[in-house]
């Protein structure tokens, strides 16, 4: 950690809640997207070499599988819920693409 690592990540890192936070480097297995994640940023973590902080939302938003020029409505926050909510992208093609498959049969 450095003087860019956020007071609640310290905390969080350091034990101050009951539970560690899953902490990724850039070259990991990617955390699952959590919708609370809006309210605690703190419980999955990314260390880029230079500090270990949240995810942004066009990070977030990768993860779950939305393009980059996908645009979420309202503040941070809410893109965080929006993304935590969704359905992977790849996923929800993957169960639209099986259920035409079943309809054609």
């Amino acid at each position: 950690m450095n003087n860019t690592t956020p007071k609640y990540v310290q905390n969080r890192i350091n034990g101050t809640y009951r539970d560690k936070p899953i902490i990724s480097t850039l070259d990991d297995i990617a955390p699952t997207c959590v919708a609370h994640y809006s309210k605690d940023r703190s419980t999955r973590l990314i260390n880029d070499g230079k500090s270990i902080r949240p995810y942004s939302v066009k990070e977030y938003a990768r993860l779950q599988g939305f393009p980059d020029w996908f645009e979420f409505e309202g503040t941070d926050n809410d893109a965080y819920k929006q993304i935590g909510n969704a359905v992977p992208v790849q996923m929800g093609k993957w169960a639209g693409e099986q259920i035409k498959r079943y309809l054609a049969a």
